[in-house]
C-alpha cells in the first residue's frame, strides 16, 4: 500500500510538472485585434502566470475572484468596461466568436467557469482563463460538442459579445475627432461630447482639469454622445477611437465652464429711427452669455404692438402705420433675464408732392470720382440722394530733363496740379556715358620733367585718367677718375632712365682746345678706361649723358671735372 501510495504521488507530481511545461511552452498566436493581443502579452495576464481561485482583478474595479477577474479585467482592458457581462448577451454556442466572455456551469454557486475566447475556427475555440491549475492558460484549449465543449463536462451558460460581427477591420481607425457644440459653458449647462471617425468599434473619452488630473473616462460606441455637468474652471478632452487593428487619437478641445451668470452686454440696434409706411423697421438684438432674446414693441400711448422671441444671430422686420414707437429687448439664459437699451423710432407716411430744400453735400467730387448731395423733404423728411460729377484731371507739363554723361535724363510727361495724379509717365533716360579721349603725354628731357598720356570725357571733359609726371633725366658725375699706365678709368654710378654716357678729357681745364670724347652706350656701364694717353700727362675729364628723344639725340649737361696725371 505504501509503494502504491508513493507510485501515486510520484505520478501526480510528474503530471504537475508536465503541466507546468504546457504553460510555457506553447507560442501565443495573434488574434489579429490589436487591442486583445496586448493584453494577452501583457505580463500581468500572461500565459502561465500564477492565478488561483482568491485572485482578485489587477484592473478592473468590478468585485470578482479567480476566473471571473481574469474576465473582469480583460473587458476593462480592451473595452473600457469594469463589468464582465457589460457586453451583449446571447445563449447559443452557435453565436460565439472572437473577443466573447463566455462562461460554463452554475455562477450563483460557484461550480462555473468563465474564460474569453481570442479566436474560433470552425468548433474549436482559441481561449484565455485564469485559475486553470491555479494558473493562466492560452490555448486552442475547447472544442464545441452540442451545448457543451468537449474538454469540460458544464453546459454553456451564456456568452457576452464585445466585437460585431463586421469589427474586423484591416487598418486602425481614421477621421477621428471629437466635437462640442461651443467652447464656453455655465455650471447649470451641461456639455455633450460628440465622437466620429472611420473604423471604429467603439471611442474611450478622457476629461482633464486645468493641473492634469483625469475628471474621467467614458466609453461610448459609435453613433451615441455623452453629456455632462462640471464644477467652474477649465477642461481639455479627447477621445481614443478602437478597433482590432489599435487605436487612433482624436484632436484636443480646451472648454471653459463659468459660475452661473444673468446675460450681459444687451444692446438693441437700429439702422437708422426714422422710417416710412413702406419701409421695414430692421432689429438687431446682441449681448454675450445669451440662449434668446424677446423683443417689445409699444406704441405712443404705451399699449404693446406686439412681442417676439429671437435666437442670438437672428433679427427680425417689421411695416408699421404712422407714428411713434420704443422698442427693447430682454435676453435669457438659464441664470436669469436682462434688459437692453430702449429705442426711439418714428413711421412717417411720404409726401405725394415733395419740398425739398438746398442740400448738403456728403460726398465731395474728385478729379476721377464722382460726389454726392443730400436733399430733405421739408414735409415729411424724405431723403433723396443727387450724383455730382467727377471734375476730370487739370494737366500740367512735366518737362523733358536731358541726360548726360553720368546722369540719368526724364521723358516730357504730365500730371494733375489738382490731385497730383500722374497723367503721362515720365520714362527714365538713361545717362550717355563718358566718351574718352586720349590726352598726349611728353617724354622727359634733362632739362624738364614729362608727362605720361591721359585721358578726358570729349563731351563734358571730366579727367577720365589723369596724366602722371615723369620725373626729368637724371645726369652723371664721376664718382672717381684712378691714372693708369699711359691711361685712366672713369668710374660713375648708371642712370636707368638715360641710354648712356659720354666721357670728356682734355690738357686744358677750361676745355677749349684739345678735347677728346668718348662714348660709352648703354646705361649700365659704370667705368671706362682711356688707353693710349701721354705718360705722365694731367688730363681733365668730365661726363655727361645722352637720350634719344623722337628720334633725336638730347644730352644732359656736363659734370664737374676731375683731374687725373698718368703713370709712366
Amino acid at each position: 500500500m505504501k509503494k502504491l501510495l508513493s507510485l501515486l504521488l510520484s505520478f501526480t507530481l510528474l503530471i504537475g510538472v508536465i503541466t507546468e511545461i504546457s504553460f510555457t511552452a506553447s507560442a501565443i498566436e495573434s488574434t489579429g485585434n490589436a487591442n486583445i493581443d496586448s493584453f494577452i502579452n501583457d505580463s500581468r495576464w500572461a500565459n502561465g502566470i500564477s492565478w488561483g481561485g482568491s485572485q482578485r482583478p489587477k484592473l478592473a474595479s468590478y468585485s470578482s475572484l479567480s476566473c471571473c477577474a481574469y474576465c473582469a479585467d480583460y473587458v476593462k482592458y480592451c473595452y473600457g468596461n469594469d463589468n464582465p457581462r457589460s457586453g451583449s448577451v446571447f445563449y447559443s454556442v452557435n453565436e460565439i466568436r472572437a473577443g466573447d466572455v463566455l462562461t460554463v456551469g452554475n455562477q450563483s454557486d460557484g461550480t462555473g467557469h468563465w474564460f474569453v475566447c481570442l479566436k474560433r475556427s470552425g468548433n474549436s475555440l482559441y481561449v484565455a482563463e485564469g485559475n486553470y491549475a491555479s494558473k493562466v492558460r492560452i490555448g486552442w484549449n475547447y472544442t464545441i460538442s452540442g451545448n457543451k465543449f468537449a474538454q469540460d463536462s458544464r453546459s454553456f451558460t451564456a456568452g457576452y459579445h464585445y466585437l460585431s460581427e463586421s469589427s474586423t477591420y484591416t487598418q486602425k481607425p481614421s477621421n477621428v475627432s471629437i466635437a462640442l457644440e461651443k467652447t464656453t459653458f455655465f455650471s447649470n449647462e451641461h456639455v455633450t461630447y460628440y465622437c466620429s471617425g472611420t473604423d471604429v468599434s467603439y471611442y474611450v473619452l478622457s476629461i482633464y482639469n486645468s493641473t492634469g488630473n483625469v475628471v474621467e473616462t467614458v466609453r461610448i460606441n459609435p453613433g451615441e454622445y455623452c453629456t455632462r455637468y462640471y464644477d467652474p474652471g477649465t477642461y481639455i478632452v479627447y477621445c481614443e477611437a478602437f478597433n482590432n487593428c489599435g487605436n487612433t487619437f482624436s484632436n484636443t478641445i480646451q472648454f471653459v465652464v463659468k459660475p452661473p451668470t444673468n446675460p450681459y452686454d444687451v444692446v438693441l440696434d437700429l439702422e437708422k429711427t426714422s422710417f416710412f409706411t413702406d419701409e421695414h423697421v430692421t432689429y438687431y438684438c446682441d449681448g454675450k452669455e445669451v440662449y434668446y432674446y424677446v423683443l417689445s414693441i409699444y406704441d405712443s400711448a404705451g399699449n404693446v404692438v406686439e412681442t417676439v422671441r429671437l435666437n442670438p444671430g437672428d433679427y427680425c422686420t417689421r411695416y408699421y402705420n404712422p407714428g411713434t414707437y420704443t422698442a427693447y429687448c430682454e435676453a435669457f439664459n438659464s441664470c436669469g433675464k436682462t434688459f437692453s437699451n430702449n429705442v426711439k423710432f418714428t413711421v412717417k407716411q411720404r409726401c405725394s408732392n415733395h419740398t425739398w430744400n438746398s442740400g448738403t453735400i456728403n460726398k465731395k467730387t474728385t478729379c476721377t470720382t464722382t460726389g454726392t448731395k443730400l436733399y430733405t423733404c421739408t414735409v415729411c423728411g424724405e431723403t433723396k440722394t443727387e450724383t455730382i460729377k467727377a471734375k476730370g484731371h487739370t494737366t500740367v507739363i512735366d518737362k523733358a530733363v536731358p541726360s548726360t554723361c553720368t546722369t540719368d535724363g526724364k521723358t516730357e510727361g504730365s500730371h494733375c496740379s489738382v490731385c497730383n495724379a500722374v497723367i503721362k509717365k515720365q520714362n527714365v533716360v538713361k545717362a550717355t556715358g563718358h566718351k574718352p579721349v586720349t590726352v598726349k603725354g611728353t617724354p622727359a628731357t634733362f632739362k624738364a620733367a614729362g608727362k605720361t598720356d591721359g585721358k578726358k570725357c570729349s563731351v563734358c571733359g571730366k579727367v577720365l585718367t589723369a596724366q602722371k609726371t615723369i620725373p626729368k633725366l637724371g645726369s652723371p658725375s664721376l664718382s672717381k677718375v684712378t691714372a693708369g699706365k699711359k691711361q685712366f678709368k672713369a668710374t660713375w654710378k648708371s642712370i636707368s632712365s638715360i641710354d648712356g654716357y659720354q666721357i670728356q678729357y682734355s690738357t686744358s681745364s677750361s676745355f677749349k682746345s684739345g678735347n677728346k670724347t668718348v662714348t660709352v652706350s648703354g646705361y649700365k656701364s659704370t667705368s671706362k678706361t682711356v688707353t693710349k694717353l701721354t705718360a705722365k700727362k694731367k688730363y681733365y675729364v668730365r661726363i655727361r649723358g645722352y637720350k634719344t628723344i623722337s628720334g633725336k639725340k638730347q644730352y644732359s649737361a656736363w659734370s664737374k671735372s676731375k683731374t687725373v696725371t698718368t703713370k709712366k
